[in-house]
């Protein structure tokens, strides 16, 4: 047909159709296609004749391929596919529950992670969400973003060139108290009216705050969320207009929310933050782009117009504007980042279930090669053959996605329920099962299809007939079958990835956990305590309080201990800058930063801390004393390299305050008590009657036989001060499960898919060496009648299972090497510290191989025990 035989078709698009077109139509289409080839190759040059020859042939292949999809749905030929899909499912009903169970558990993760991001990451519930953004201050140096100035927000107010609206708010939570209910802390925030101009909410009844709420002098409002309605005045209609107490004011409620909006996380009282804003005010910016402008051109305007604002708190050399949607800003890209890190951790999963069923359909297929041969031989093709072995994947996969599903809508409901009822969920989230998550889990599904049945089903039919009608059925071993080989390895490979992962992040949560809890909890019930500026205007009006509460509870029969501090043990705390003596600095930002917490005399002993050197604080370390201060060991190894800190003097600046001076008197083991993510962190002590704190956590124990301690709490405050509310009453065990929640969650979430990776490895190793093994009867029998013994034949069924294994550990070792470092730095502090931790890179290796040898034993040993006589006379 070639008369040129140096200008050939591509052999490519030949194979194409030869795939596509039936048998008997394709000859004379090639013939055809040949002839023109030839005919373009004499008038034109080789490459576009085969061009030519390529927009042929994907003409003709789609156009057949339509014929095949419309004559397998009108002939009736699809049922039939399926009712035999169907039925060879039900004859290998292990087989089929281990596909099933396999595709789900791998599955229901990473739903569940589609859906949580998705969740957390969703756009406001506004209009136009894209546009509304947040606008914060950003110091170069050290990457961190701050609030605006009330001076700088009135110059970007006065120039608002890119905005459409433009608003400022500051968290301002307050006991509030009304007509029937006694004073009560709620999330509350001050906002100017312009925030309502960018989010656009329209309120359920009454009206929102205008620009005459914010003039000077004017009757003060406030806007309460429809909850609330409903808790404080019945849904009655009457609510407007009512008068609630927030600190020294009576605001006139006006408008109700609805019970969707919570701006900016979870508020429920929003109140006008009065114009002019303190030039001296922190701010935070929410706007709404104007129609055309982008996130990026109106970023660089105000990181142009910076120096020429005049503002003497900020650096133009040294600070930056970052502008980002508002829900990323709030929410933080580190976390953004850690939830996709840990969706492409948790998407590992539905690869090596992909890869472990697929292997399982791949070494059933590759024992009906004879079978497959006289299918195709009689004119069946191969898209006869792989039809129903797709739809037998289909069909394993679609009901996987169903109990993915399932599992991911448990998951995503239980994590929303958690943070609903700690006050955490960002309003915008809903965690609920929503068309993305479905979406998410059906092109799972049909990934698992292509991965784990039709590929499979593609290699079973790449046969020579005549060589395999020529042999018999007695199977194949994995180590004659190179792709099966292979997904074992690659399977193993991503266990081992995926453990080694899992068990750093698990033992840096460990390590979070069993340092917060190295400190006496039982029976320790803790609280905070706000004292309003309004109720107590002055440091001695402060002092006088804690003072006086302190002498109430020490004179108290049933309280067995006390303290005040504005952290207790295994809480977060804040930072603070601090300098010692005899270092310079070139900015008052580059001084290192150091965690502050302020305590009682009482804190150390209470908390059984021993003071290694020194002293600890004592009554007469009062108001008119030397300021002195307390540091622990993770301080004095960072500062100080383990020198001695005693008689040292350091200086403390918090925010713009200016720097106060303590000398170093005493020295405290570390344990539990400054602890971030699991790291030891320094920490500097500072007294309570030396500072002059408006919010403090009070920790009170009892003796046997005594009132509660909530009891006596109650009562030692309200003898002093019966309006003041208790915030956040909770055990100090259940404090410090609240703090650590998060690496208890990361923990139990990496423990589980580690151990999801393990027994999938498992599961999938045992189902092909078994159904391979099963297979080689014959050869076994052969084996045993030619003198190998049980030990040979264990030997040779164990070597032929481990040998992709063995390949697979060393390549998942290698790959978890340069892995474990990147992602646990996104993790924990701790993790990160272990990323190459020799106890897990040595543990984990040896659980897999252990779990792999015990995966193959068994058949193995199925294997040694054949009998030679009926494995002969069973061929």
């Amino acid at each position: 047909m070639r008369t040129s035989p140096d200008a050939r078709p591509p052999r490519r698009a030949e194979q194409l159709l030869e795939r596509i077109v039936e048998r008997a139509e394709v000859d004379t289409l090639l013939a055809d296609l040949d002839e023109g080839f030839t005919r373009r190759c004499r008038v034109d040059s080789s490459v576009r004749a085969r061009r030519w020859y390529w927009r042929q042939t994907l003409i003709l292949a789609v156009a057949f391929a339509g014929i095949r999809i419309r004559n397998v749905f009108t002939s009736g030929a699809l049922l039939l596919d399926t009712r035999r899909a169907v039925r060879s499912l039900r004859r290998s009903p292990g087989l089929t529950l281990a596909a099933v169970g396999t595709l789900g558990l791998g599955m229901s993760a990473p739903s569940a992670a589609f859906g949580i991001i998705s969740a957390m990451f969703s756009p406001l519930p506004v209009e136009e969400p894209d546009r509304v953004v947040a606008v914060d201050l950003l110091d170069r140096e050290s990457g961190r973003t701050f609030a605006a100035s009330g001076s700088i927000y009135s110059a970007w107010q006065a120039r608002p060139d890119g905005f459409e609206a433009l608003g400022a708010y500051d968290d301002h939570d307050q006991a509030v108290s009304g007509p029937g209910f006694s004073p009560v802390r709620v999330p509350s925030v001050r906002v100017t009216p312009g925030v309502l101009e960018v989010l656009r909410v329209e309120p359920v009844l009454g009206r929102t705050l205008t620009e005459s709420d914010a003039a000077p002098g004017a009757p003060r409002t406030a806007l309460i969320r429809e909850d609330l309605w409903d808790d404080w005045f019945d849904r009655r209609p009457d609510a407007l207009g009512a008068e609630i107490t927030m600190g020294p004011d009576v605001f006139t409620v006006v408008g109700i929310m609805p019970a969707s909006f919570g701006f900016p996380e979870a508020h429920q009282v929003w109140t006008t933050l009065r114009s002019p804003i303190d030039d001296y005010a922190q701010v935070d910016v929410i706007g709404r782009l104007a129609d055309g402008r982008s996130i990026e051109a109106v970023e660089t305007r105000l990181i142009g117009s910076l120096g020429a604002l005049g503002d003497s708190t900020i650096d133009p050399a040294h600070t930056s504007v970052e502008v980002e949607e508002f829900v990323v800003a709030q929410q933080g890209r580190r976390t953004l980042t850690l939830l996709w890190g840990l969706n492409l951790l948790v998407g590992l999963l539905v690869v090596i279930a992909a890869a472990n069923v697929s292997a399982l359909f791949l070494a059933r297929g590759l024992t009906r090669t004879s079978e497959t041969a006289l299918r195709m031989s009689t004119g069946g093709g191969r898209w006869a053959v792989i039809r129903p072995l797709g739809i037998e994947a289909f069909i394993v996969s679609a009901l996987g996605a169903g109990i993915g599903v399932f599992g991911a809508q448990a998951i995503v409901g239980w994590m929303g329920a958690t943070l609903e009822a700690r006050g955490t969920l960002p309003y915008w989230a809903d965690l609920e099962p929503s068309p993305g998550l479905l979406a998410f889990a059906l092109t799972l599904m049909l990934g698992a299809t292509v991965v784990a049945g039709v590929i499979p089903a593609i290699r079973t039919t790449r046969v020579d007939l005549a060589d395999a009608l020529k042999r018999d059925s007695r199977g194949t071993s994995i180590d004659r079958a190179p792709l099966l080989s292979t997904l074992v390895g690659v399977e193993v490979a991503l266990a081992c990835v995926l453990l080694v992962t899992s068990t750093v992040a698990v033992r840096g949560a460990l390590g979070t956990i069993q340092k917060a809890g190295a400190f006496p909890t039982e029976g320790v019930l803790t609280a905070e305590l706000f004292l309003e500026p309004f109720a107590y205007e002055d440091t001695a009006a402060r002092r006088a309080f804690w003072s006086g509460l302190k002498e109430r509870l020490d004179g108290d029969p049933g309280v067995a201990a006390h303290t005040l501090a504005s952290a207790m043990p295994g809480d977060g705390t804040s930072d603070a800058w601090i300098a010692i003596e005899g270092t310079s600095w070139d900015r008052a930002e580059d001084w290192p930063r150091s965690q502050r917490r302020v305590v009682e005399t009482g804190f150390f002993d209470m908390f059984d801390m021993e003071i290694s050197a020194g002293r600890a604080f004592t009554d007469a370390d009062g108001p008119d004393s030397p300021g002195v201060a307390v540091v622990n060991d993770a301080w004095v190894d960072e500062q100080l390299g383990g020198a001695s800190p005693l008689g040292l003097v350091v200086h403390v600046r918090e925010r713009d305050a200016e720097p106060v001076s303590y000398e170093i008197v005493g020295q405290v083991r570390d344990d539990g008590v400054s602890v971030d993510d699991g790291e030891r962190v320094a920490a500097l002590f500072l007294p309570v009657a030396q500072r002059d704190p408006e919010r403090l956590r009070i920790a009170v124990t009892s003796r046997p036989g005594a009132p509660e301690p909530l009891e006596t709490l109650t009562a030692a405050i309200s003898s002093i001060d019966p309006a003041l509310p208790l915030d956040r009453v909770m055990t100090l065990e259940a404090l410090v499960r609240r703090e650590n929640d998060g690496g208890r969650v990361m923990g139990l979430l990496f423990g589980s898919l580690g151990l999801a990776a393990l027994l999938l490895a498992i599961v999938g190793l045992h189902g092909v060496v078994a159904f391979s093994t099963s297979q080689r009867r014959h050869a076994i029998g052969v084996m045993r009648a030619l003198g190998a013994t049980e030990t040979t034949v264990l030997a040779d069924v164990l070597g032929r299972g481990l040998r992709p294994v063995g390949i697979g550990l060393a390549v998942g070792l290698a790959v978890s090497w340069s892995l474990t470092p990147v992602v646990s730095r996104e993790l924990l502090a701790e993790a990160e510290a272990r990323a190459h931790d020799p106890l897990v890179f040595g543990l984990v290796p040896l659980l897999l191989l252990s779990g792999a040898v015990l995966a193959v034993v068994r058949p193995a040993l199925s294997a040694s025990r054949v009998d030679p006589v009926a494995a002969l006379k069973a061929e």
